[in-house]
């Protein structure tokens, strides 16, 4: 009987030990499917000159926003993933957020398809992007809350710059 008790107890430690603190025990990722969704989204994109480089310079700052008990919060997203693909060779360009949430990728002229990512957060995703020779494009962005299934914000930044949000 003693023995029984004591797996018991055991077991029951193992499991709630991926659980989250709140008032009502949570486990796993269980707790992602009662918050709200949030939209991932660019706030700010720059483009601007810079002649001593012959590479391409993709810089910014990556947001993380949050609806916690009817209370939003943002705050920048250190280790957020940042990568892009070019859409010719294949060939993949990453970075990883540092602690005040900024990153800077230097890449070859190519077109790319941009993915921004974090853990519990909807991915961003920006498709053909043309970084230029020379040109520094700053773009900060905002990364959503997800539920328990992860969602894509899909954008397409237009020849004169324009911010589009491509239908899914």
């Amino acid at each position: 009987m003693m023995r029984f008790i004591y797996t018991s107890v055991l077991l029951t430690l193992f499991g709630l030990s991926g659980c989250a603190p709140k008032p009502i025990t949570t486990c796993g990722v269980m707790y992602l499917a009662n918050r709200p969704s949030i939209d991932s989204r660019i706030i700010s994109l720059e483009s601007t000159e810079q002649t001593d480089t012959s590479a391409a310079i993709i810089s910014g700052v990556i947001l993380g926003e949050t609806i916690n008990e009817n209370q939003h919060h943002m705050d920048t997203l250190e280790f957020a993933a940042v990568y892009l693909v070019d859409k010719k060779s294949g060939a993949t360009f990453g970075a990883v957020a540092d602690i005040q949430g900024h990153f800077k990728l230097y890449v070859p002229e190519s077109s790319y398809d941009l993915t921004v990512q974090y853990i519990a957060y909807n991915y961003l995703i920006v498709k053909e992007i043309q970084p230029k020779p020379g040109k520094i494009i700053q773009m900060d962005v905002v990364l959503g809350q997800s539920n328990a299934s992860l969602d894509s914000t899909l954008y397409q930044i237009s020849p004169t710059g324009e911010i589009l949000k491509l239908a899914q």
